[in-house]
């Protein structure tokens, strides 16, 4: 579980002339768009022969943008930075929204990861 969110935040990274800044959790109420945040929302694990050693999670990758442009060009940059994992790796993705307070658009991408082994 820990891997995963590491494995997770140096894809991203590796994405950021098109994300902007990458925080774990939430941006900043002085966050700079673009940017996108990524967390884990759901996971289990399941005990085989009295071990854990399936892990199903789902993460939210959620990118902010003054235009509905970036955010659909950043949705392409977190699915090809997602293929980059070693998991298997399925989209799930949620609403497109106007954070009107913010005056930001908001894209709630969201990902289910398996892996094998606890990790």
């Amino acid at each position: 579980m820990k891997q995963i969110k590491i494995d997770i935040g140096a894809a991203l990274a590796a994405k950021t002339a098109t994300l902007g800044k990458v925080y774990p959790g939430w941006p900043p109420a002085n966050a700079t768009y673009p940017c996108a945040a990524f967390y884990r929302v759901a996971g289990q694990r399941r005990k085989i022969g009295g071990v854990f050693a399936d892990t199903d999670e789902l993460y939210s990758v959620d990118c902010f943008a003054k235009t509905q442009t970036e955010t659909e060009n950043m949705e392409l940059a977190v699915d090809e930075a997602m293929e980059t994992m070693p998991y298997a790796v399925t989209c799930e993705h949620g609403p497109d929204l106007y954070e009107e307070e913010a005056k930001v658009f908001h894209k709630i991408l969201r990902y289910r990861i398996k892996s094998k082994g606890g990790i």
